[in-house]
């Protein structure tokens, strides 16, 4: 970020001081609140006398758009938009949504405190120390001597932070001012820059934290009227003038709520509370309403009719005009707007935030994790700033990644944000906790990568695009499924790294339980050779989800129409047709073809072709009984599934038959066409184990797979290094 010039800020001066008809037309259109003002001033509210020649002239299209933290609390060197509203900030407990609340708020009140046209306005350079706490509403920052150097990051050099607030011209957009603030220790004050604020306007802005408890009105403190923070308890005297606001809002959230405010005189002795009748104090109420009171309190003194007045005030206290650009930009800070609330109370609470905000043009700032909050965001081209673990911010400004149903998703692609911990390490990006589990313990990516996991809920596209608004370096390695039995699988590999734009990586085997099958048949040879009979007809029970999930792959990763081979045209079969065939011949057929039987004419058809079969065995030799032969379709497809699994099941029963049969072809071709997670080595009462048992029960992968494993590996590590060479 670069200063602008004082010969583009002459020059923007210029250009706001035209003077023609038609320009103060299109001003006033464009700038309705501060139209308002210049009506409000017109009434005679403030005395020509009052003006003062001191009086610094401010450029209403000036507004703060983005604020960079320099080693603030736990961020390095983040930068942020504060627009457009509303604005979420999300993140894992501990990523520091809070923290960049309270940056805002130490911008806000130290730039207010360098504009000369404001009331905080002070020549001298501005301590902030006495009102940490009031203005975060934290008890530790009562030690004014020593707790405000917390806010100083760990290891920063010359013991600093340093915030620099960017300011947009809105109606010459590709300008840009920015004010800079430091905080040194040495000095325990904000340093900055005076002549940057000249043709700046103040900022009129509120705090709300998680939470606001009224208590008795004889702890009330009074706070100066540009104090608009929950941190204190200072709030019956602003809800005198806010009353009718607050009536109207609980009434539209549809609590049947009334607040009243008792007089003796001119002076108002309490404020109450009637629910269902029943009439108490605002302190003795529940916690939640006192917290919603609060909030709309707040809210009503930032609307456009309450900010007039706050103008006025401002002007009579400086001894000048009202100024019509004073408070012209508005923002409103919430932080955990869900805390005390139940989840349905929180979501209408937020739309009549978000509804308000944009009618009297207030800037809305929430830090939450509530879904009521985050998933109406879903519909919206609203943004979300996303916080990691380890100190990074992203910004989530587009359309939002599609889940496998084809439905936008956030909650998978923040969950697997907040799994970033190292910023020096790359994200090897997988689908679920047994990949990072198995990838753990049978090879050393962990020492390459950090582990992140989407459980497969999400796109790969729209992961990738998040990492890369981040900046962080990651490569996708992924179950092929089904499709692990396809000659096409490298292609694919290239095509979807391609459609991703980061690096995609599939594994040779369906998945992770696949080699950890292979593995112990290999390891058990003698008794899985006596078993691979009975793997024959194991697979017929997984033909279905063998087909169906090499379509589902097939559509995500397969080539073109255009570019797959011509199959030649086959007629479905009729019901009768099907009803005449042998057991070889219903094993054939494909789900589409089944789809016109019921489940009970499915079985019935099976039980009448064995019946069948049993007649005709005895002229058959035993090899043809166990291995029947399945005729391959002319023309046959790697990418039609029908025809793979028979091309695969013809090879089966051949190597099984064969006298020198080959256990690793054999049960390599086995995991390949099996459910892995179905396919698992059975317990005692015949279920199959997890796979998390079976990582624990396998100490080492077979040699054999090991080294098929280790090419997947290789491949994974040298996209990394191609990454390197970018």
């Amino acid at each position: 970020m670069q200063s602008v010039s004082s010969g583009t800020e002459r020059t923007l001066h210029a250009l706001s001081n035209e003077t023609s008809a038609e320009s103060s037309a299109a001003a006033q259109a464009a700038h309705p609140f501060a139209q308002q003002c210049r009506n409000a001033s017109s009434l005679g509210v403030v005395p020509p006398s009052l003006v003062s020649s001191t009086q610094v002239e401010t450029q209403s299209e000036f507004r703060l758009h983005q604020l960079r933290l320099q080693n603030f609390k736990k961020f390095e060197d983040i930068t942020f938009t504060l627009t457009p509203s509303p604005k979420i900030i999300v993140g894992a407990n501990g990523s520091g949504k809070t923290q960049i609340l309270w940056a805002i708020l130490i911008f806000l009140r130290g730039h207010n405190a360098r504009v000369p046209s404001s009331k905080h306005f002070s020549k001298y350079v501005f301590r902030f120390e006495n009102e940490l706490e009031d203005l975060f509403g934290d008890r530790f920052f009562s030690n004014k001597y020593q707790s405000p150097d917390t806010l100083v990051r760990v290891g920063a050099p010359n013991k600093r932070f340093t915030l620099t607030g960017t300011f947009h011209d809105t109606k010459y957009h590709h300008t840009n001012e920015n004010v800079m603030l430091e905080y040194s220790l040495d000095k325990g004050l904000l340093q900055d820059k005076p002549d940057n604020h000249q043709s700046l306007a103040p900022i009129r802005f509120a705090f709300m934290p998680s939470m606001y408890q009224w208590g008795d009105k004889k702890q009330e403190l009074g706070r100066g009227e540009m104090f608009l923070s929950a941190g204190v308890q200072h709030m019956r005297w602003r809800l005198e003038k806010a009353v009718p606001f607050v009536n109207d809002a609980v009434g539209h959230l549809g609590f049947q709520v009334k607040v009243e405010l008792e007089r003796s005189g001119s002076e108002f002795k309490r404020s109450s509370v009637t629910e269902n009748g029943v009439t108490l104090d605002i302190g003795a109420c529940a916690g939640s309403l006192q917290k919603i009171i609060a909030i709309l309190t707040l809210l009503y003194h930032l609307t456009a009719g309450a900010t007039i007045n706050a103008a006025q005030d401002e002007a009579l206290e400086k001894k000048i005009a009202p100024d019509s650009n004073t408070f012209a930009q508005r923002i409103f800070l919430i932080d955990e707007l869900e805390a005390l609330l139940y989840e349905n109370v929180t979501a209408k609470l937020y739309d009549f935030l978000v509804s308000t905000c944009a009618k009297h043009n207030i800037q809305l700032i929430v830090a939450t994790n509530s879904r009521a909050i985050i998933e109406p965001r879903l519909n919206t081209k609203r943004e979300v700033l996303f916080l990691t673990p380890d100190g990074k911010a992203v910004e989530l400004t587009g359309e939002l990644p599609n889940d496998e149903q084809n439905q936008q998703s956030l909650f998978p692609v923040l969950n697997a944000l907040s799994q970033v911990k190292n910023n020096n390490k790359p994200l090897l990006v997988l689908e679920g906790v047994n990949d990072q589990k198995f990838y753990g313990k049978y090879t050393e990516l962990g020492e390459k990568f950090q582990f992140m996991t989407t459980a497969g809920a999400v796109k790969k596209e729209g992961v990738s695009h998040i990492l890369r608004q981040a900046n962080l370096k990651h490569v996708f390695l992924s179950d092929s499924d089904m499709y692990a039995a396809s000659s096409d699988l490298a292609d694919a590999q290239k095509r979807m790294t391609k459609h991703v734009g980061s690096s995609v990586v599939y594994t040779q085997l369906p998945c992770v339980e696949s080699y950890l099958i292979l593995s112990e048949m290999l390891n058990h040879a003698e008794a899985a050779y006596k078993g691979r009979h009975k793997a024959i007809k194991v697979l017929v029970g997984h033909k279905l989800y063998f087909v169906n999930s090499f379509k589902s792959m097939l559509k995500e990763v397969g080539p073109k129409p255009s570019t797959m081979p011509i199959k030649a045209e086959q007629k479905q079969r009729t019901k009768e047709e099907i009803s005449g065939m042998t057991f070889e011949g219903l094993n054939a057929l494909s789900s589409d073809e089944f789809g016109q039987f019921t489940k009970q004419e499915k079985d019935e058809l099976f039980q009448k072709a064995g019946q069948t079969s049993s007649v005709a065995s005895a002229s058959k030799s035993a090899t043809d009984l166990l291995f029947p032969k399945l005729p391959l379709p002319l023309n046959a497809s790697s990418n039609d599934p029908e025809e793979v699994w028979t091309a695969m099941h013809d090879k089966q029963s051949d190597n099984a038959s064969s006298s020198s049969f080959d256990p690793v072809g054999f049960w390599t071709t086995y995991v390949k066409m099996v459910h892995g997670k179905e396919a698992m080595v059975r317990g005692p009462d015949e279920t199959p184990m997890s796979t998390d048992e079976m990582i624990d029960r396998t100490k080492c992968l077979h040699p054999k797979v090991q080294a098929l494993l280790d090419q997947t590996v290789q491949a994974v590590l040298h996209c990394l290094s191609e990454a390197d060479h970018e």
